[in-house]
C-alpha cells in the first residue's frame, strides 16, 4: 500500500500540475545563439516536471546502488571473519594435536582473512614454535608485544618461552620483567625474575617476589631463614663463641644458606 501511494502520488500531482498549466495563457521562449524555441507555458511546465522526475529517479537509483554496495561489502567482511575464525579454531586444534605444520597453515589462512590481530599473531607464534621455527615465532611474538595490553602480555610470555627453550636466561628474565610490570600476579614471570635475581646475587629482590606465608607456618620459618641469609647475617654459636656439645668444638648454632 505504501509503495503504491509513493508511486501514484507523484503521478497525480504531475497530472494536476499539467491540467493547471494548460489554463495558463502565454508562451515560453528560449534562445541559444541563433536557435530560438517558443512553446506554450503548459508544455514548458511539463518538460520541467519531467526533468525533475528524472532527477528524482536517478537519485533513487544512485542511493540504491550505494546501499547494495555497502551490503555486499558487509556480507563479504562477515564471510571473511567467519572463515578467519574457522581457520583460528583449526590452528588451535592442530596445536592441541601436535600438528605444527597444520597449525601454521591454518594460522596463515587466519592472518590472510583477519589480518595481524592479537589472536592470529598468538596462534601463528605458537604454531611456528611447535615447528621449531624460532625466527618466525619470535617475529610473531615481538609484533604481538607491541599491540598493548592485554595482547602484549601474551607476546612477552611467548618470547620468554622461546628464550627458556634456547637457554637464554637473561632474555627470558627481561621478558618476564616486562610481563610482571603489566600483571604483577603472574607466577611464571615471578619465577623467571626470581631466578635471575638469585643468579646475580640480588637476594633482597628475589625474596620480594616470594609469596607471603602465614605467621608461625613452616613456610614463614623458611622465608625468615632465607631473608637472614640474604641480608648477610650469620648468628654466632649459642653460649659464647666456643660452647660445644659434650666438650667438643662444634658450635650449636649455624646460619642457613640462602
Amino acid at each position: 500500500m505504501r509503495l503504491a501511494l509513493r508511486i501514484l502520488l507523484p503521478v497525480l500531482l504531475a497530472v494536476a500540475a499539467a491540467l493547471w498549466l494548460r489554463t495558463v495563457p502565454g508562451l515560453v521562449s528560449l534562445q541559444v545563439a541563433d536557435i530560438s524555441v517558443e512553446t506554450p507555458v503548459w508544455v514548458a511546465g511539463l518538460a520541467v516536471l519531467a526533468l525533475l522526475l528524472l532527477l528524482v529517479v536517478l537519485m533513487r537509483l544512485l542511493s540504491g546502488f550505494r546501499v547494495a554496495r555497502a551490503r555486499r561489502a558487509a556480507a563479504k567482511a562477515l564471510r571473511r571473519r567467519d572463515e578467519g575464525d574457522a581457520a583460528r579454531v583449526s590452528a588451535l586444534a592442530a596445536l592441541a594435536a601436535g600438528d605444527g605444520a597444520g597449525a601454521l597453515s591454518s594460522a596463515g589462512r587466519a592472518r590472510k582473512r583477519l589480518g595481524d590481530t592479537p589472536l592470529t599473531l598468538l596462534v601463528s607464534g605458537h604454531a611456528a614454535r611447535a615447528l621449531k621455527d624460532e625466527d618466525a615465532a619470535r617475529r610473531a611474538f615481538e609484533q604481538l608485544s607491541t599491540v598493548g595490553p592485554p595482547g602484549a602480555f601474551l607476546g612477552y610470555r611467548g618470547l620468554a618461552a622461546l628464550a627458556v627453550e634456547g637457554g637464554r636466561k637473561d632474555d627470558a628474565a627481561a621478558a618476564g620483567r616486562l610481563a610482571l610490570a603489566m600483571r604483577p600476579e603472574a607466577a611464571w614471570a615471578k619465577a623467571l625474575v626470581f631466578d635471575d635475581d638469585a643468579r646475580h646475587g640480588d637476594w633482597r629482590g628475589a625474596m620480594a617476589l616470594r609469596p607471603k606465608a602465614g605467621k608461625g607456618t613452616p613456610d614463614a620459618a623458611r622465608r625468615a631463614a632465607q631473608q637472614v641469609g640474604a641480608g648477610g647475617g650469620a648468628p654466632g654459636a649459642e653460649g659464647g663463641g666456643g660452647e660445644g656439645e659434650g666438650g667438643g668444638g662444634r658450635g650449636r648454632g649455624r646460619a642457613p644458606a640462602p
